[in-house]
């Protein structure tokens, strides 16, 4: 995947790619070396997007937050939960809450081919990953904010396309920007957990 995106942006193309945009974390950073004023590259990762999502978000500096998610689906890449279905999280948590990172933060890890838990927490923050793909035929997911109990189902959504296109048009209106430096930090954080497994 990344040598194609790197031979389309040599070429002064737009790059907007499935996540994680790379199998690790050093196919991303020479897709970023190769990101220059004439192109762009962005990588799929679209609740971010979603109605109501600002709910979720650290208002003031060195606000204690606790976010915990929830995730029942399949998912994709075959037997890889980490890099399909925990990558989404990991970009959501690192949206709403500066510095998130896995590194020297986990208090619990239990991890199989189709499930993950994950507790990880700084003086800052709390964050539950709960990721279950053991049944085909559900699709669950939820992002709940227990000290505000505020909680976002994401399957809610009323058009799913409409949450696509939103991501295609963010894309387009900020072709001089990119989410390349957030999306090696997931690949990294990824890296970190399959050193532990």
């Amino acid at each position: 995947m990344s040598k194609f995106a790197i031979q389309c942006l040599k070429n002064k193309k737009y790059v907007f790619l499935e996540k994680p945009g790379s199998l690790d974390s050093k196919g991303l950073k020479r897709i970023k070396a190769s990101i220059t004023s004439e192109n762009c590259c962005y990588i799929n990762y679209q609740y971010c997007l979603l109605d109501n999502f600002d709910n979720l978000r650290v208002k003031k500096l060195n606000e204690y937050i606790q976010l915990d998610f929830n995730w029942k689906k399949w998912g994709s890449f075959g037997n890889d939960i980490k890099r399909n279905l925990l990558s989404h999280d990991l970009y959501i948590a690192k949206h709403l809450i500066p510095g998130f990172t896995l590194k020297n933060n986990i208090s619990k890890f239990y991890y199989s081919e189709d499930i993950i838990h994950i507790v990880a927490k700084d003086k800052n923050y709390k964050v539950y990953f709960h990721i279950d793909r053991t049944s085909k035929n559900i699709k669950e997911k939820t992002i709940k904010r227990l000290d505000t109990n505020y909680e976002l189902n994401l399957y809610n959504q009323k058009d799913s396309n409409m949450i696509i296109n939103k991501q295609i048009d963010f894309f387009l209106k900020n072709l001089t920007s990119h989410n390349i430096d957030i999306c090696i930090s997931i690949l990294e954080d990824i890296e970190y957990l399959e050193e532990l497994i």
